[in-house]
């Protein structure tokens, strides 16, 4: 029996979301992006900045909360161990993404001398190992629910009051390594990308969601009430913010700043909660109407979702130089869809020599 339970609306998901993640990373790193005002090529980047956005990171973190309630065979020691190798993995992808693009094209990117901090900088990877932690409570405390919704509740209103109250970018220690470090929990410079007031509910959301997936009986009312509540949270906060005039992240990452999406207002991390329950509501009806059938790339996709995120910025440091010299729409896809298909057979040809090894191990004779 499998560790973790896997359903294919959340691989679905995640395969989504890997596509998404990537054509966003190489036209962030193409620089032009940001003048391009208008035209069919604006148009085209709302549409790919959008499932570049929430519809990516947030779907990650709530995948990965899922997977987290649906897992047998992990325990508090194993989230722990999680936690420093992903935090080892988060210095790995900082050096093809971060360190790389500086010496190889230092005129488009900064000096590697000014910005050597950045080998911290909390991406994604960072703020996962974070999360193993909340894992690893959820999972000590499997068998007492009132304690786990205590703590789980506790959690995510001190994350959005202080999310709420302390504004992003608002101090600085004066150190770059400790603002850098800081960026963990509350973003304090360009390098916090994922801080964990802003994306803590994403995971979360995630992990309720899972179990109550797994505790209610008749699934069509568990996605009844998903949907309900994800699109009165997405219209809901999108209403909201439209009268308040505040800068929708969500639903226009595109037309926001870095410090705007990647430090989430608590009403924009409302709405992109409500954005993912109702993409998960909508890859259900998906899924019906293909009998519970994905095409086989899609779920190894999702399958190897961690290698293809590491190999893909290996392979766009190493062509660094050429993303900030093409200033056209049409070659950045291209190049995003090479990234993406080299980035998946390295993924899917790993796979294979690790089921081989596997399989020679436990079977000395088969050739």
């Amino acid at each position: 029996m499998p560790k973790t339970i896997r359903i294919l609306e959340i691989e679905l998901m995640k395969a989504i979301a890997i596509i998404g993640m990537v054509y966003i990373h190489i036209f962030e790193m193409s620089l032009f992006i940001d003048e391009i005002t208008s035209g069919t090529e604006f148009k085209i980047g709302v549409v790919l900045d959008f499932f570049g956005g929430i519809i990516s990171g947030g779907a990650f973190m709530f995948a990965m909360g899922w997977g987290a309630a649906f897992s047998k065979g992990a325990t508090p020691k194993s989230y722990v161990k999680r936690f420093f190798q992903l935090e080892l993995y988060g210095i790995l992808v900082n050096l093809f993404q971060q360190w790389l693009p500086k010496l190889i094209d230092p005129e488009s990117y900064g000096s590697l001398s000014e910005g050597w901090y950045s080998i911290i900088a909390v991406d994604v990877y960072a703020f996962a190992g974070v999360c193993m932690l909340y894992f690893a409570v959820m999972k000590k405390l499997e068998s007492n629910k009132p304690a786990k919704l205590i703590i789980s509740l506790l959690l995510l209103v001190i994350c959005l009051i202080v999310n709420s109250l302390i504004p992003a970018e608002s101090f600085s220690t004066g150190f770059d390594w400790l603002d850098t470090l800081i960026g963990l929990f509350i973003r304090e410079n360009e390098y916090s990308y994922f801080p964990l007031v802003s994306w803590i509910a994403f995971p979360i959301a995630g992990y309720g969601a899972g179990k109550l997936f797994q505790t209610w009986k008749d699934l069509k009312k568990c996605y009844i009430l998903l949907g309900v509540i994800g699109t009165v949270a997405l219209v809901g906060g999108s209403v909201i913010m439209k009268v308040m005039g505040i800068p929708n992240a969500v639903i226009d990452p595109f037309n926001v700043s870095d410090l705007e999406y990647y430090a989430l207002s608590t009403i924009n991390v409302i709405t992109g909660v409500g954005l993912i329950a109702v993409e998960l509501v909508l890859a259900s009806l998906l899924l019906k109407l293909t009998k519970g059938k994905l095409p086989n790339f899609v779920t190894d996709l999702s399958r190897n979702v961690m290698h293809i995120y590491i190999a893909q910025w290996l392979l766009i440091g190493l062509l660094s130089g050429l993303i900030a010299k093409t200033v056209h729409l049409i070659p950045i896809a291209l190049l995003a869809l090479g990234v993406l298909a080299i980035s998946f057979l390295y993924a899917k040809a790993r796979e294979k020599k690790i089921a081989t090894k596997i399989i020679q191990k436990r079977f000395p004779n088969t050739k």
